[in-house]
């Protein structure tokens, strides 16, 4: 399982959001795992995705921990990939449902981070 996760993690340092799919079952899977949770067959390979549409979105006004106080607010949404899964992630805090999005890296926190397409 290390292996699986140090990939996710080399994959967004280069610029994208890596998901599982599935080639037994044509399903994708946003979190990793050695087995597909659609059909549990293990012929999973790697695609990556760096654009989406906003599914949801709230905006935080108070701070989970005290590390967190210096970005209020801030925004969560749900973001449907292109061609994959659905994910949690950070995102500006103009965003609207159906917007469309693209990656943008958040070195600070090393987190997925989405924008407003221009």
């Amino acid at each position: 399982m290390k292996a699986i996760f140090e990939h996710v993690g080399e994959v967004f340092a280069c610029g994208d959001v890596a998901f599982q799919h599935c080639t037994s079952c044509g399903s994708n899977q946003a979190f990793a795992r050695p087995f597909c949770v659609v059909c549990q067959a293990d012929t999973l390979d790697w695609r990556t995705a760096t654009t989406g549409r906003v599914a949801a979105v709230t905006i935080m006004h108070r701070a989970p921990t005290p590390e967190w106080k210096s970005r209020l607010p801030y925004a969560i949404a749900l973001i449907d990939l292109d061609d994959g899964p659905r994910i949690m992630s950070g995102c500006e805090t103009e965003l609207r449902v159906g917007d469309r999005v693209c990656l943008l890296p958040d070195g600070q926190y090393g987190l997925p981070y989405f924008m407003k397409e221009r």
